[in-house]
């Protein structure tokens, strides 16, 4: 493995660490609440860390082309990111194209 790739390596496991704490926060978070038996009411939400997981995945990726099974784990654990890029846009597709239906 070069240098390179090790680079590459170490910025996926930081992308994938922000990954799992926007995970976390997000839909595991609210189910293990909710099946806690807590009222909703009593409900905070938190914030991840938005971006930066799925970014530093995608750049560590450029790193790993030499690495196809690592560089396609680092993109599949991209699609779990709920604070990323993808999730904004694919969000606001779904407002504007389908959101007036439930009007």
């Amino acid at each position: 493995m070069t240098p390179l790739e090790k680079l590459g390596l170490i910025i996926c496991a930081v992308g994938a660490l922000a990954t799992a704490v926007n995970l976390y926060v997000g839909p595991i978070r609210y189910l293990h609440f909710v099946w806690s038996g807590r009222p909703r009411s009593e409900w905070h939400y938190v914030s991840g860390i938005p971006v930066f997981g799925s970014l530093f995945l995608w750049v560590g990726c450029l790193f790993l082309t030499a690495e196809p099974g690592l560089m396609w784990t680092a993109i599949a654990v991209s699609l779990f990111d709920y604070g990323g890029l993808h999730w904004l846009i694919g969000t606001m597709i779904y407002m504007t194209w389908f959101h007036h239906l439930e009007s």
